[in-house]
């Protein structure tokens, strides 16, 4: 049986390095210059990764681990088993153009002082550079949006060129 601690590290970074607006929120600052791959095949291979970590947890028993470690498998558990559902169940990536929008990525960079600005902008810099990709893969996999996500959608991204076009120069 693997330990459990390695065994957790390794399912976290795999996590964050496919999400990284999730490692982003979570502080984890080593994918700032991404944005989410959300074209079929790189879904598919995020399921695999999830389901291969389900397998790897599922392969550990909880009642030999300490306290702490017994609620740090049941959450990374949790969030595993919600990654998948998400992925294989909801497919929000299908019908809602929020999920496409780079903007709140993009704000994050600009908005929060977590880093030197160069820095930053070395990060917004790959960001950006993945806006046209991001957007072609949004073009390919939504399908039926309802129409009030459209119409959100079109404010947001609105917003998010304004944010790109008001917010970068302050910041150079």
């Amino acid at each position: 049986m693997p330990e459990f601690v390695p065994l957790a590290e390794s399912i976290v970074d795999a996590i964050l390095e496919t999400d990284p607006a999730l490692a982003s929120y979570a502080g984890d600052h080593r994918f700032d210059d991404r944005l989410p791959d959300l074209s079929p095949g790189a879904v598919a291979d995020r399921v695999t990764m999830l389901r291969d970590a389900a397998d790897a947890l599922s392969g550990t028993d909880p009642d030999d681990f300490d306290d702490q470690e017994k609620v740090d498998h049941a959450i990374l558990s949790a969030i595993v088993e919600r990654g998948m559902f998400e992925l294989s169940d909801v497919r929000e990536h299908e019908w809602n153009p929020l999920v496409h929008n780079p903007g709140p990525m993009l704000h994050t960079l600009l908005a929060r002082p977590f880093a030197p600005a160069e820095e930053r902008l070395t990060s917004l810099g790959g960001r950006l550079a993945a806006v046209p990709d991001a957007l072609a893969t949004a073009r390919a996999v939504l399908r039926d949006v309802p129409r009030l996500h459209t119409e959100i959608a079109v404010g947001q991204f609105a917003g998010a060129a304004t944010l790109i076009r008001d917010q970068v120069p302050g910041l150079l």
